[in-house]
């Protein structure tokens, strides 16, 4: 319960919000949007750049994090692997979701856009080996929602991510605040 209280509080830092849909993470007000929008009000691409690379150079430094790509000032690209991302009681057994997941961040003046173009969220069987567990996963065939828990979780969990990388941004003295979705 404190895990979750948590989640909440770190994802109320910002309006924009992602869902979980069938084709992956998308913006909760836009799904057709895989992306969500903040601005920084008068502040450069730049020193938007600077702050995020800072905050995902102290932040992300173990071995299964890695920059995946950057070009200063127009994107940085990373990779985590989260050992946990939620725990969910499932026949009497607990049983721990997986995450390997890319972070974009393109920078614009006075705004970043965050995106995650490749999530891939697994279990592990007994022996170790990866068991798949797409977003797809979460609706029958006849497309309902089936498993709506699990889904608001990896949502909080994202969100909560989200959040935590704005307020790295924010660390650098960059004041965000929510507005369009316009990239």
């Amino acid at each position: 319960m404190k895990t979750l209280l948590f989640l909440f509080l770190s994802c109320a830092c910002f309006a924009q919000e992602f869902t979980v849909t069938p084709a992956g993470l998308a913006s909760k007000t836009d799904p057709s949007k895989t992306y969500v929008v903040v601005h920084f009000e008068g502040v450069s691409a730049d020193s938007l750049y600077a702050s995020a690379k800072r905050y995902v150079q102290s932040k992300y430094t173990g071995p299964k994090d890695a920059i995946k790509g950057e070009l200063p000032s127009q994107f940085i690209s990373f990779e985590t692997t989260s050992d946990t991302i939620m725990s969910v009681k499932e026949k009497n057994k607990t049983v721990a979701y997986n995450a390997t997941y890319t972070t974009t961040i393109d920078f614009k003046d006075g705004k970043i856009r965050i995106s995650f173009p490749a999530v891939d969220i697994y279990t592990l069987n007994k022996s170790g080996e990866k068991e798949a567990y797409p977003f797809s996963a979460y609706w029958n065939k006849s497309g309902k929602l089936v498993n709506s828990r699990s889904k608001k979780l990896v949502e909080a969990y994202f969100n909560a991510f989200t959040g935590s990388l704005i307020k790295g941004v924010n660390s650098g003295g960059n004041k965000s605040h929510t507005g369009s979705a316009e990239w």
